[in-house]
């Protein structure tokens, strides 16, 4: 009996000639606790004792074609051999869907090999773990651990240390698999979406640093496939089998050699792209490297001699393409997505280079070859599938952040998901002295246990008690006391704040006592500031600041802002000194006085200024909020375009300083469900304002 279904191996092989290094390899792996069903596909009789034998593999998958057991000898050998190895791979994989090897091992010559390779082909790309002892080499090992046995497999005091790592090799990743079984017990219900990207040499840089941003994000598992042909194909495989949710095609160049027979094609598109899709995987394809084909040194085609090459490697060099071949692999790749879903397909395509060796000041350089790919793929684009261009080479950091971006959006995850994962919203927490009382410290310790427990974080206004009451009843992280909350209590829209109906600082000071006695005393209650108050000068701002935690306010944010306008009135009010930077002073002296601090920002410059300012959490405000019986009709973005506005400010703000926290406020979200469509599309967003 089986330790676990882990240490279950079949083994397969010519049991008429290969008997007896057969049950050698049998009884080494069962002495070491694996237990070995026996395949035989000798398509010929003998004394071998074997679980299946070959004749029940022939019946078992062409009985409905009525081969009775007679039919063998009316076939001629050729005949035999190519329905041997079709129905092996058919047979070996329903006894992998039943039985769950750990282990298939194919044991062979050439023909041995050839029998035994489309089934091991066949099976799931990660599992089971699939070996091949052969005499023989091939291209298309994949994922297949390949193990030559040198000598004929035929054993003998010589041979038997080639035998021996089999066994110790398949016994050995055996017991590994069952081991960390056992500890793990992994639930795939709660793995993370798994990302395939693709890469080679001329993109190794771009790939590396998407990987870095992926991880980084904690959404997803990465892994790399190398774009040598077997790689391709093994990725492909991986997709078929379901174990891969979006593929990221930064290197295509398979797809250059399979039209100019270089050494590392994965097949016709149809076979290398089509799959992919029809997989039910999302595919972002950024072709890289189709600006090259790759051969061996020694072995260029005469009709390529005197193209433009590259020396990679000793056992490489490249060839640039032309604007011709450009232009046929883009028609290829169009074709081959021509039967997939628009919403399955993006296509992301750098204007300043495919690879490190097409830029600018490098070898492989053609402008015009470059655009004749990017016009052919837009000329072919017959099913309307999304092309996003992006003026930047393909492993520049632009590049790379908006293929981050689109990888995000399409990564299959849901609301439940983002509040089970604290990586999910706060890369890194903020790092706190222990003996700081300061009401900033105790309100980011508060903050933080939130994000550490998975929540989001969430800030509530208030216009008085009753509603601060009510908030803090309902799960509000924090609350903010500002000028509109009044006048949004009294059915008014919030930029009536803007106005001057009454003094800002004057009225969040009224409303204070009030709104502080209203909730517990551990509550974070920020105070809103208009930092453009001529009244506030200098250091009368500080002394203001001053007061306010006095009362009792952990905090500040800037509003009234000048944020919320634009136009010649905006650059008259910077111009006049009552401008965003006296905003930004106001929030870095707060920060000196120990008061949290929670400023709005608009633009990637605001963010820069806040963030030098030491702001302890940016508020991205997408403008007034709509919808709502007192909300604007009118907004700037609408709720499709602001998830890659507010990534963009959420990446900046985080280069700058990993510890700040995001939150999102204002605009098109206006409901629940508004929140939920941008919180599954961006990272590191740690609630909503």
């Amino acid at each position: 009996p089986r330790l676990s279904w882990m240490m279950l191996a079949a083994l397969i092989g010519t049991w008429d000639s290969k008997g007896r290094e057969l049950s050698y390899l049998y009884e080494q792996l069962s002495e070491r606790g694996v237990s070995v069903v026996r395949f035989d596909i000798s398509l010929k009789e003998h004394t071998w004792k074997v679980e299946h034998p070959w004749k029940q593999i022939l019946q078992s998958e062409n009985q409905r074609d009525n081969h009775g057991e007679g039919v063998w000898e009316s076939k001629s050998r050729e005949e035999l051999l190519t329905l041997m190895a079709d129905s092996l791979a058919s047979y070996i994989t329903n006894m992998n869907e039943k039985q769950h090897f750990g282990a298939v091992i194919g044991v062979g010559g050439s023909c041995g090999t050839s029998l035994c390779l489309p089934a091991l082909q066949r099976l799931p790309a990660s599992y089971p773990r699939k070996f091949m002892f052969s005499t023989i080499q091939t291209e298309q090992q994949g994922d297949i651990i390949w193990i030559p046995s040198v000598t004929d497999v035929v054993l003998n005091r010589y041979s038997q240390k080639f035998f021996d790592s089999v066994v110790g090799s398949v016994s050995g990743l055996l017991e590994l698999d069952n081991k960390k079984s056992n500890k793990q017990k992994i639930n795939s219900a709660n793995q993370k979406p798994l990302v395939a990207v693709t890469m080679f040499g001329n993109t190794s840089e771009g790939a590396t640093k998407l990987q870095r941003l992926l991880e980084d994000s904690g959404l997803c598992d990465v892994v790399v496939f190398h774009s040598v042909g077997s790689g391709g194909r093994v990725m492909v495989d991986a997709v078929k089998c379901g174990e891969i949710q979006v593929v990221v095609d930064l290197t295509t160049t398979e797809l250059a050699d399979e039209l100019c027979n270089g050494i590392f094609s994965a097949g016709p598109s149809s076979e290398r792209i089509s799959p992919i899709t029809e997989g039910g995987a999302h595919h972002i394809i950024a072709p890289g490297c189709i600006d090259m084909v790759n051969f061996h040194p020694n072995s260029i085609p005469v009709e390529y001699t005197e193209r433009k090459l590259l020396h990679w490697n000793s056992h490489t060099t490249l060839m640039r393409t032309n604007a011709e071949e450009n232009r046929e692999i883009a028609k290829w790749i169009c074709e081959s997505l021509s039967s997939a879903d628009k919403q399955q397909v993006d296509i992301v395509l750098p204007t300043l280079g495919f690879s490190e060796s097409s830029r600018v000041d490098k070898i492989f350089h053609d402008n015009e070859a470059d655009k004749a790919f990017i016009q052919s793929m837009e000329d072919n684009n017959t099913r309307d599938h999304r092309i996003t261009k992006v003026e930047a080479n393909i492993n520049d950091d632009e590049f790379i952040r908006r293929l981050f971006e689109i990888t995000v959006q399409h990564l299959p995850k849901n609301s439940e998901k983002l509040t089970e994962t604290p990586s999910l919203i706060q890369s890194r927490l903020p790092l706190l002295d222990s003996n700081d009382k300061s009401p900033r410290a105790k309100s980011l310790r508060k903050l933080c246990a939130e994000l550490e427990a998975g929540e989001l974080i969430i800030g509530a206004g208030s216009g008085n008690g009753l509603s601060a009451k009510c908030s803090i009843a309902g799960g509000a992280s924090m609350l903010i006391c500002y000028n509109s909350g009044r006048f949004r209590m009294a059915g008014v829209g919030s930029l009536a704040g803007l106005l001057p109906f009454s003094n800002a600082n004057l009225v969040v000071e009224e409303m204070a006592n009030e709104i502080l006695s209203s909730v517990p005393n551990d509550s974070i209650v920020l105070a809103g500031v208009c930092g453009t108050d001529p009244a506030l000068r200098g250091f009368l701002m500080e002394k203001w600041l001053k007061k306010l935690k006095k009362k009792g306010f952990s905090g500040v944010q800037n509003f009234p802002t000048v944020g919320l306008m634009d136009g010649l009135f905006r650059e008259n009010l910077e111009e006049t000194g009552m401008s965003y930077s006296s905003e930004v002073e106001m929030i870095k002296c707060a920060r000196n006085l120990g008061l949290l601090t929670t400023p709005y920002v608009f633009c990637s410059e605001d963010v820069k200024q806040m963030v030098a300012a030491g702001a302890d959490i940016i508020v991205i405000h997408l403008g007034l909020t709509a919808s709502n019986s007192i909300g604007a009709r009118t907004v700037a973005l609408n709720l499709e375009q602001c998830p890659s506005f507010i990534q963009e400010l959420t990446n900046l703000a985080h280069s700058l300083r990993p510890d700040v926290i995001v939150l999102i406020h204002g605009g098109p979200l206006a409901t629940p469900s508004d929140v939920e469509f941008v919180l599954q599309r961006t990272t590191r967003v740690a609630g909503f304002y």
